[in-house]
């Protein structure tokens, strides 16, 4: 339906529960589609990023500012936020 966003992984995350609850697939596609419109900046992508890295950035920037210990063992536990976190 947006042919700007087509189909991205983990868009199947968000529409295998709403298959298997709700009875007729025609309700469970409706529901996914008005989820999809509220989400899809998640799953836009750029020539630079994905929505959810840039969501995943600014989760690493207020861990940083906010729990600077968290922040530094993540990094030494290479369990970082997000992939590029060392760019920080």
């Amino acid at each position: 339906m947006d042919k700007d966003i087509g189909y991205v992984q983990g868009m199947s995350d968000i529409c295998s529960p709403m298959v298997i609850l709700l009875e007729s697939e025609a309700d469970a596609f409706w529901c996914f589609e008005r989820a999809m419109r509220r989400l899809r900046e998640n799953f836009k992508c750029t020539t630079s990023s994905m929505g959810v890295q840039t969501q995943l950035s600014t989760l690493a920037q207020i861990v940083k500012t906010v729990d600077p210990k968290l922040h530094h063992h993540l990094v030494v536990c290479r369990k970082p936020i997000m992939s590029v976190e060392h760019k920080y």
